[in-house]
């Protein structure tokens, strides 16, 4: 019994050194092969969009009458040449309607769908208004986006429109928050940007797996030839990356990154509120591809085992030398391709947080497991 003792006080934290050392090596892969494309991404904006298609920008809302009425304007006033703006109002009780109607007066441009709960019936989730606005757009390209969001400039539509060439079908937009003040906010934004640089990455890289729903662009024939959202029409959520998963391929999905093609949304201000987002989002990642789902697993099991081994390493006193010199090459190594994302999606603040911030995918990960467990929800999202 006693050499059994002896046996495992001895193989253990060898175990536990060398699981550290595959986790830090997985690791340093991901960011030195996958998401330093983003880091060293290059894109060039052309001012001007004669050569872009005509777009129709879709936008759903529930009860958005408040959001509407401050984030419709900068949408309605894009400098582009030929687009049209459809809003389809799923079913509102409050004064989306009446809103709608003033901006209609100004806006020729501007189109409204009004679905009442009746013909809804007992679909949930946005995925059968968005439908309505998509086979309903007259232009062969549909951009979307979300009532409480507002553009960055009047440019989004041409920065986005532009990447249209090259047999690009899709092209994946950025949506980061408003900065407010509190640690949550900055966790949010964070959290918005590690999002990023993974879909964006996978995406350069040639394995598109997602789309943000609030700055995505497409072409029409994608959603009709592929039967719109019919294939999971069951899951309330995954109008946006579940179909970019079904959709996409190796060559005809762009990334744009410009600034001036940034569409800005609210945070939620409270962690209930984002805790439910958060569930929301999350569940609809078991529908992914499996090559997708491997890929980012392991991802996220090599991040969590880092973290954790550092700290059973740390308690059993093993190694330590080695292992702290690894955890600061690694986080080094994190700073340096962080900076030059941070950079260009305009966020530098958080690099100051970032030894913080990317613990704190740690917890996240922990609180947010059983979401992907349980994972239902029948919530318009």
């Amino acid at each position: 019994m006693l050499f059994y003792i002896n046996c495992c006080a001895i193989l253990i934290p060898e175990i536990l050194f060398w699981l550290f050392i595959g986790s830090s090596f997985v690791q340093l892969l991901y960011w030195t092969f996958i998401f330093s494309k983003l880091a060293f991404y290059k894109e060039k904006f052309i001012l001007s969009s004669k050569s872009s298609p005509p777009i129709s920008i879709i936008i759903c809302g529930k009860n958005e009458g408040i959001n509407f009425q401050k984030n419709l304007p900068s949408i309605l006033e894009q400098h582009y040449h030929e687009f049209e703006v459809i809003v389809v109002n799923d079913g509102s009780t409050d004064n989306s309607e009446d809103v709608l109607n003033y901006f209609k007066n100004t806006y020729s441009n501007l189109h409204i769908i009004n679905i009442s709960q009746k013909e809804k019936g007992n679909r949930s989730g946005k995925k059968y208004a968005l439908s309505k606005g998509i086979t309903s757009a007259q232009y062969a390209h549909v951009l979307l986006t979300d009532a409480d969001c507002a553009a960055g400039s009047n440019q989004w539509i041409k920065a986005m429109a532009q990447h249209l060439k090259n047999n690009k079908e899709i092209v994946l937009g950025y949506s980061p928050y408003h900065t407010k003040t509190g640690w949550l906010n900055q966790w949010i934004r964070f959290e918005a940007i590690y999002t990023a640089l993974q879909y964006f990455s996978f995406a350069l890289w040639g394995k598109t797996y997602m789309g943000v729903g609030r700055n995505l662009l497409y072409k029409k024939s994608l959603f009709t030839q592929n039967k719109g959202f019919e294939r999971h029409e069951h899951i309330a959520s995954g109008d946006d990356d579940l179909f970019i998963n079904e959709v996409a391929n190796t060559s005809n999905v762009a990334v744009c990154i410009h600034p001036s093609s940034f569409m800005y949304s609210e945070p939620k201000v409270n962690f209930k509120a984002y805790f439910q987002q958060k569930s929301r989002h999350l569940t609809t990642g078991m529908h992914y591809h499996l090559e997708h789902k491997f890929y980012l697993g392991l991802q996220s099991l090599s991040h969590f085992l880092h973290y954790i081994l550092i700290l059973l390493l740390i308690l059993l006193k093993f190694r330590l030398n080695i292992v702290l010199s690894i955890a600061i090459l690694l986080f080094l190594v994190k700073c340096f391709f962080y900076g030059k994302i941070l950079k260009k999606l305009e966020d530098t603040t958080l690099f100051y947080y970032l030894a913080f911030l990317d613990i704190g995918l740690l917890v996240y990960a922990i609180i947010f497991t059983p979401a992907l467990l349980i994972g239902k929800t029948n919530k318009w999202t």
